[in-house]
């Protein structure tokens, strides 16, 4: 990566500040659906401006992160891959555990007699099972496919790998996890290390056809595909634009204004 442009300490403290503001926004937001209905704080939906900001981040960040390391031959997907793996799962493994901890506890307390419960989440009974559980341990959640066969008329179970228990925040998760999968199989086996066509492009194309199903059904529903594209272009922007500069030998003054504007 160019050592021209790179984040400072402030601007990455800012980016730091950034994202925590927007889990507090996640965390409050469907609080208020839960404990405050009907009220102002409901009414603002902060919780989708925080997945909003989350998305928008997680472009420009991974994207840094990639661009950083393009240099290192070392650095292959196989490494992106633990990365991103061990960046998810250390926290949404034993949050997985947790929801279905409390949840089957609160059932079994609550023996369908939901008037002591000051919330309740319509058929979180039918998500508590083993089969919804690995479905979001794979990141199967509402799946693209599912919803497309269900709309089509084949017979699935509406909870069919559904957002597991009480935890329907987890459905974000699946489409950050695919994004990561299609984007470090184009930068790395597209963009770093181009190969000339073999056998194998024929199986690396379907691999690639079937990671990006979920990305490519978000970029039209929610558009979240899209924010996390625009972060990820930003990032491109504000990493690749000074040595463009110099290629092309722009006005110094030119390059200055040019450069600021990049790194806002």
């Amino acid at each position: 990566m160019s050592t021209k442009i790179q984040l400072t300490q402030a601007q990455s403290t800012y980016l730091d500040f950034i994202r925590a503001a927007a889990a507090m926004s996640v965390l409050f937001g469907h609080a208020s659906l839960l404990f405050l209905q009907n009220s102002f704080f409901e009414k603002m939906d902060i919780q989708s401006m925080g997945v909003i900001a989350f998305f928008l981040m997680s472009g420009f960040l991974i994207t840094y992160s990639v661009v950083r390391k393009h240099s290192d031959p070392e650095y292959t997907f196989r490494d992106y891959f633990i990365d991103r793996f061990c960046r998810i799962y250390c926290v949404f493994l034993p949050a997985l555990v947790f929801v279905w901890l409390m949840d089957s506890q609160t059932v079994s307390l609550l023996q369908g007699d939901h008037s002591a419960m000051p919330w309740h989440i319509p058929g979180i009974e039918d998500r508590i099972n083993l089969h919804t559980w690995f479905g979001n341990l794979f990141m199967l959640q509402d799946f693209p496919l599912f919803q497309i066969a269900r709309h089509a008329g084949i017979p699935l179970d509406q909870n069919f790998l559904s957002s597991f228990g009480s935890g329907s925040t987890f459905w974000t998760l699946s489409i950050e996890w695919w994004i990561y999968m299609t984007f470090g199989m184009i930068a790395y086996y597209v963009v770093k290390h181009p190969r000339p066509y073999t056998h194998k492009t024929l199986f690396f194309i379907i691999i690639l056809g079937a990671v990006s199903i979920e990305p490519l059904y978000f970029a039209t529903n929610h558009f979240l595909s899209f924010i996390w594209l625009f972060g990820m272009l930003t990032c491109l922007l504000f990493t690749k634009l000074p040595d463009i500069l110099d290629k092309n030998k722009i006005n110094p003054s030119k390059r200055k204004w040019t450069t600021v504007c990049a790194s806002i």
